[in-house]
């Protein structure tokens, strides 16, 4: 007969331990199973038991009652599993998983960068220049973090512009070797998110995160993004290069690097920063610049080839308004008042940044650079 609401919270609560609704797992009146099998419970639940006692089997053979006593602790206090995964190797003592941090050490030789280091920086000219002649202020003082910078291809064209106060920070050391090697000292070695926390709020004129973002899981996006929302001046930017997840061969950018995690499109990016507070998003495709004949030939390509595509877009959705391009460029504007109930970078305590999201609500442009 139907319990009531109390009794089936109550047994809704333990339904894992002590009781299992055979109708809606819980929901609305129900009868319980006074007897169950194995098959009686939910997938998640069978599947979680499963591991909690492969782990506890592990522990206990291993006679290692630190372990053990952890693990018990991490049944009560999920918290503490961050530590669990820590002991058992799963995770560096830095927080980073041991093979993230095998593959930032090698970065250079397991020929995921660095080689523009060796050449002048000359591949990644075009596109720097291009953001420079686009997107940055004229004035050269301002100050520049460059967030993941790599080997430092975008501070020695910023530099070699005029730009006078840029300094980067990167995670492995074979590209601040390489950054080093290719002349490019003000290049760090350090945690991306341990220089943001260590960065004064309202300090930074603009933040670069080029081929960054994607590294990171959602909880440490949205902590970093937070954080770049924090330092930036109002009015300040943050210039994001990110693989675009509906461009022809988004998947090539995704999964050419085992440290991705993420890929986005320009709505996914608009809602990251959007929420975080940021305003004036605009999206550009990431397409072939011509700035000789070869690349005037891929440009012309790339402008015929993706023709199809868009209309083939339009078709589906009525809009031709579509990024193809593997990957895209994403620029958006810290504004100048703010609301301090939007975005996680908590700004209450600054009075030089007081919000209104409401009647400030930016444009949003889509287009193609």
């Amino acid at each position: 007969m139907p319990l009531a609401s109390k009794e089936r919270a109550l047994l809704c609560r333990n339904s894992g331990r002590q009781a299992f609704f055979t109708k809606g797992h819980g929901c609305g009146p129900a009868k319980v199973s006074p007897r169950r099998t194995w098959g009686d419970y939910p997938r998640p639940w069978r599947k979680s038991t499963i591991l909690r006692r492969a782990r506890f089997r592990h522990a206990a053979g291993s006679g290692d009652r630190g372990r053990l006593a952890l693990f018990t602790d991490c049944r009560r206090n999920p918290p503490s599993l961050r530590l669990w995964a820590a002991l058992t190797g799963s995770a560096g003592g830095d927080g980073m998983s041991d093979w993230r941090r095998r593959l930032y050490d090698h970065y250079v030789s397991s020929e995921q960068g660095g080689a523009s280091s060796s050449s002048g920086y000359r591949s990644e000219a075009p596109f720097i220049n291009h953001l420079i002649a686009r997107h940055l202020p004229a004035d050269r003082d301002i100050r520049i973090l460059d967030l993941g910078c790599g080997a430092g291809g975008a501070i020695f064209w910023l530099k070699k512009a005029g730009y006078r106060n840029v300094a980067g920070v990167d995670s492995s050391p074979e590209m601040v070797a390489a950054a080093a090697k290719g002349g490019v000292h003000e290049v760090k070695l350090g945690d991306l998110r341990e220089e943001l926390k260590n960065t004064a709020d309202n300090s930074v004129d603009l933040v670069i995160v080029i081929d960054v973002l994607e590294h990171m899981s959602r909880d440490v996006l949205f902590e970093a993004c937070g954080d770049i929302f924090r330092v930036l001046r109002p009015g300040g930017h943050i210039i994001a290069h990110v693989p675009n997840a509906e461009g022809i061969f988004g998947s090539r950018s995704l999964y050419g690097d085992l440290t991705h995690e993420l890929a986005f499109t320009s709505t996914s990016v608009r809602q990251l920063f959007l929420t975080i507070g940021f305003r004036e998003i605009e999206c550009y495709e990431d397409k072939p610049r011509p700035h000789n004949l070869k690349s005037g030939l891929r440009a012309l390509v790339w402008q015929i080839g993706s023709t199809l595509f868009r209309a083939l877009h339009a078709a589906e959705t009525g809009s031709f308004d579509c990024i193809l391009s593997q990957n895209l460029l994403a620029i958006a504007k810290a504004p100048r008042a703010f609301s301090s109930e939007a975005g996680t970078g908590s700004r209450e305590e600054n009075t030089t940044k007081q919000r209104d999201i409401s009647s400030h609500s930016g444009s949003i442009r889509t287009g193609t650079t």
